[in-house]
């Protein structure tokens, strides 16, 4: 009897120790893959910090674009107010942007003031989390598009080098808000794409109607994404997926918000994006050399949009100059091309062909309205300048992850496939180390024409 509850008792230890091992065995997995799946955020949450502190360490404060308008605009907002005063009073600007930026930094900049926080701190806290906000959407989308996690985040590390890119992220500017909802809006509308869940486009829409809050020049970009999940909605469901959309409690509240917010606007300012100091009239006073007496052809001014954008998307374009060539076979403009032409060879691809339709229809869609809206304004007033390079960035980002993420599912040997990664991560992080790293180059900034 004893030898049988003997038995009985090693048996039962027998097992314990096996559901204890299966269990421990278990975790062990379960804590691997989590350690797995979130070292590529931190790896890239780490890399983005490091260029950010860099970078933030030779730039200064009111030498970005149009920066000392949006601060004033900032302060309206943490000095009690919830939108900017777009009147003509002491932040008069030439903006034309909605308040959403304004009232967000405005609110955490009063609320980190409680604390003892500066203004400017806070200002640079709040745009570093909008940074890491769409690096992280960024890679998101590359997870979409490439063949695996260590393609993704590669492809993401390469994009997030863009000089100008960076650049902004250090200063106060609402197209870093609008980079981040335009990201998330191809993001969102890229794993509709694969999912055809009609709540991820549902999301998406929703993203792109806060784009209005904030940049309009960002909402046509954010809008021409959506048209291809828009098409594929309708040719599937017809009416009915609008109203499933327009049902979605997220896109529902958004467009009460938007079209309250411009009510209010409209009915206080009399239009809907309140300028109450005309640009033209200001800029003919600060830089006369802006405005030509003779008017160009259509063809004068398209080469001029050429040279323009070359110089700018070479380098860094500002009321500080980052200029180093006016070659389109520099690094940068030969990235950007070849970036287009991968994207608009998958179009041959079912598994790329939505993607690189929705952000070639908002690269054309977008470049088409900009010149046609500066050649216009040129024709009226003779103002030559206009072409910003920056309002193309979210676009380019998406289109630089997009292409080094496309060419990942090519079939290569795994030993060339990681030396190939290799050699697009130094070329786009040791050229920038190169051109912006150097004291003589930092040195050398000079003051631009006033824009």
């Amino acid at each position: 009897m004893q030898d049988n509850h003997l038995s009985w008792v090693s048996g039962m230890r027998i097992l314990f120790d096996r559901h204890n091992t299966t269990l421990w065995s278990e975790d062990v997995t379960a804590y691997r893959d989590r350690l797995e799946s979130a070292a590529p955020w931190v790896v890239l949450w780490f890399v983005f910090t490091s260029y950010y502190l860099w970078w933030s360490s030779f730039v200064t404060m009111v030498e970005h674009p149009d920066e000392p308008y949006h601060m004033m605009y900032i302060m309206d907002v943490f000095n009690g107010r919830w939108i900017p005063d777009y009147s003509d009073g002491a932040s008069a600007s030439y903006l034309e942007h909605p308040a959403l930026y304004y009232t967000l930094l405005g609110k955490f900049s009063a609320i980190l003031a409680l604390a003892g926080v500066e203004v400017s701190r806070s200002l640079q806290l709040a745009n570093y989390i909008i940074g890491v906000a769409t690096v992280s959407a960024l890679f998101a989308f590359a997870r979409a598009v490439a063949s695996s996690l260590l393609a993704a985040l590669v492809a993401t590390i390469c994009a997030m080098t863009i000089p100008y890119l960076m650049y902004l992220f250090t200063g106060v500017n609402n197209d870093n808000l609008a980079t981040l909802l335009v990201v998330t809006v191809a993001c969102l509308s890229a794993k509709f794409y694969v999912t055809r869940n009609h709540r991820l486009f549902g999301l998406a829409v929703t993203a792109a109607l806060i784009v209005g809050l904030v940049k309009v020049t960002a909402l046509v970009q954010a809008g021409a994404i959506l048209l291809p999940g828009a098409f594929i909605l309708l040719r599937e469901r017809g009416m009915q997926a609008v109203i499933d959309v327009l049902k979605m409690p997220s896109v529902l509240i958004t467009l009460v918000v938007v079209f309250g917010y411009y009510l209010t606007i409209m009915a206080v300012y009399g239009e809907p994006f309140p300028t109450p100091v005309d640009f033209f009239e200001m800029a003919l006073r600060a830089a006369p050399a802006m405005f030509a007496q003779d008017r160009m052809t259509l063809l004068q001014y398209l080469d001029k949009f050429r040279m323009d954008m070359t110089i700018q998307s070479s380098g860094i374009y500002s009321h500080v100059v980052y200029q180093y060539t006016t070659s389109g076979l520099s690094f940068w403009p030969l990235a950007y091309l070849s970036s287009f032409a991968v994207v608009a060879g998958g179009m041959l691809f079912d598994r790329f062909r939505l993607i690189a339709i929705s952000l070639l229809l908002a690269l054309l869609s977008f470049a088409a309205l900009h010149i046609a809206t500066m050649y216009g304004a040129h024709l009226e007033t003779g103002y030559t300048g206009g072409l910003q390079f920056r309002y193309y960035l979210p676009l380019l980002t998406l289109f630089i992850a997009a292409s080094i993420g496309a060419v990942s599912w090519i079939s290569l040997p795994n030993s060339a496939a990681a030396s190939l990664a290799v050699f697009a991560l130094f070329a786009f992080v040791t050229h920038d180390g190169r051109r912006y790293t150097m004291p003589a180059f930092i040195d050398a900034r000079t003051p631009a024409i006033p824009q």
